[in-house]
């Protein structure tokens, strides 16, 4: 039995993580707990090095302050007989 991830898509406010391309997402979790709110944490990462002083200034972290972030997951899922399963994950908040 097992999971295969084949899609992973994060959009904040209409915008795919693809749109971002100085930054790579990575450490995607979605915790969900019995009454607890669902809980979305990924991390940004940018993906060129600083060469100079503007290079040190990332404008992003303001936009995403309040933003409409989106997540969803696509899956295959395999049982002990080979049995495929496709799933769809999807979240939405703030």
């Amino acid at each position: 039995m097992g999971t295969l991830t084949k899609k992973i898509e994060v959009k904040i406010d209409g915008l795919s993580n693809k749109d971002y391309k100085d930054y790579n997402f990575l450490n995607i979790k979605l915790v969900q707990e019995l009454l607890k709110p669902n809980e979305l944490t990924f991390t940004m990462e940018k993906i060129s090095l600083v060469d100079c002083a503007e290079d040190g200034v990332f404008p992003v972290p303001k936009k995403l302050m309040g933003a409409q972030v989106n997540l969803t997951i696509e899956t295959i899922r395999f049982d002990e007989k080979d049995y495929e399963t496709s799933e769809k994950l999807e979240f939405r908040g703030t």
